[in-house]
């Protein structure tokens, strides 16, 4: 795990930046970035809810995944209100593309 200090002053600086902007996407880099750093992750993707859909802001747009077909291992989080950590998510049981 990477030292404590630089965490602490990434975190500062992350909270900083989200109360001055107003940009999702701009908010949603911000706390992936932290995930990868703390779990020291290749890559991060958080999805924000809203009834039965979650949704990811990127600079491209927006995407929506609907919860209702009830499969994969995003409905998986959603289901159980725990976040996932996969290594290699395409062999995971459950995976739908």
């Amino acid at each position: 795990m990477k030292n404590i200090p630089h965490l602490k002053n990434k975190l500062s600086d992350a909270i900083k930046t989200i109360n001055q902007t107003t940009n999702n996407t701009i908010v949603n880099n911000i706390i992936e970035n932290l995930i990868v750093d703390v779990t020291d992750s290749e890559y991060c993707s958080v999805w924000m809810y809203q009834p039965l859909i979650l949704s990811r802001e990127r600079e491209y747009g927006v995407k929506e995944i609907s919860m209702e077909s009830k499969e994969g291992l995003l409905y998986k989080c959603f289901a159980t209100k725990k976040a996932g950590i996969y290594n290699y998510i395409t062999s995971e049981k459950g995976f739908v593309s």
